[in-house]
């Protein structure tokens, strides 16, 4: 792969990753499913944090993390 490429690749991952931090952060579950129903990991971390630790105070958006198989140990406590 060409640096280019790379390059691309990476901006493009980063702009997916702040789409959906912005999902999260403002509980936009449609979007969040969307993401989820479309292959995203929902353990990759976002800014050096998972996707729960955004949603923590939000039962529907921690709820449906969970059932995309979400990882429950992170830092903190839910």
């Amino acid at each position: 792969m060409t640096d280019t490429l790379k390059f691309c690749d990476r901006i493009a991952e980063e702009k997916a990753n702040a789409e959906f931090l912005t999902a999260c952060k403002s509980d936009d579950l449609s979007k969040i499913e969307f993401e989820l129903q479309h292959g995203r990991d929902p353990n990759l971390p976002v800014l050096k944090k998972v996707p729960l630790e955004y949603v923590k105070n939000n039962p529907g958006a921690v709820e449906l993390l969970l059932k995309y198989r979400a990882i429950t140990e992170i830092s903190g406590s839910i």
